[in-house]
């Protein structure tokens, strides 16, 4: 590595033993083995250095499980894509949460920092570039601004979920599937799923009524049927008449 790929990999390792406030460019420097200008020549402060070590970690972890998961959804409607993205996401985001500690650590640095703003804003623009190739890979039949827009919801949920499963581990927060029923709610379509879901429950309560409405449809004549029986019967009596006559 360069010194450039070794300061980045040095300042995940302070960052993450030390936390980003504690992080010193002293210490950052000697874990990359490198002078402490070298900090200033490749990034211009520690600062950014710091920033571009946490979305380059981060971006690598938790946007390749993405679009890791977004690819196993091929052969599935995009909603039920969806919904296995997001049942699939919090163990992504424990794995990497000492990252995202420090990247929450972070993000009131960035918001005053108009450096940091410019780089987070690029890295927005890729990241919604790469999670609409994974989606075009898996739901060919979606329209570009349709993968966009999927694209752009991942990406938010991605920031807004991930945060809270980082400080709220524990917390009742939605999975998947609650997320793809909201979904479907907002564009006022039934969630399929949620309906198979529904009538196996019924199935499983009432194992008979299916065997009910069969047996009824069988044994039952239909008015034809009933008709005809009922003129049977006059006719057979009239019979019985003429031959007792």
């Amino acid at each position: 590595m360069g010194n450039r790929e070794d300061l980045l990999a040095g300042a995940r390792q302070v960052i993450v033993e030390r936390g980003v406030a504690k992080a010193t460019a002293r210490e950052i420097a000697a874990a990359a083995g490198v002078s402490l200008a070298a900090i200033g020549y490749h990034f211009g402060s520690k600062e950014q250095l710091i920033t571009e070590a946490l979305s380059d970690t981060l971006g690598t972890a938790i946007g390749d499980a993405m679009e890791d998961r977004i690819r196993e959804g091929r052969g599935r409607t995009p909603l039920d894509g969806f919904a296995a993205v997001w049942n699939a996401m919090p163990a992504a985001f424990a794995a990497n949460r000492p990252a995202m500690l420090a990247s929450a650590e972070n993000l009131v640095r960035v918001a005053r920092s108009p450096e940091a703003q410019e780089h987070f804003e690029a890295m927005l623009e890729g990241g919604y570039d790469d999670l609409a190739d994974a989606l075009r890979e898996a739901h060919p039949q979606l329209s570009d601004d349709q993968l966009r827009a999927v694209a752009e919801l991942h990406f938010v949920f991605s920031q807004g979920l991930g945060l809270l499963y980082t400080i709220a581990p524990g917390a009742p927060l939605p999975d998947g599937d609650r997320l793809a029923t909201a979904i479907a709610a907002l564009a006022g379509v039934r969630d399929p799923r949620q309906h198979d879901a529904a009538d196996d429950q019924r199935e499983r309560e009432h194992p008979a009524e299916g065997e009910r409405v069969a047996v009824q449809h069988h044994a039952e004549p239909d008015g034809a049927d009933r008709a005809d029986a009922g003129e049977g019967g006059v006719r057979g009596a009239d019979r019985q008449r003429a031959h007792g006559e």
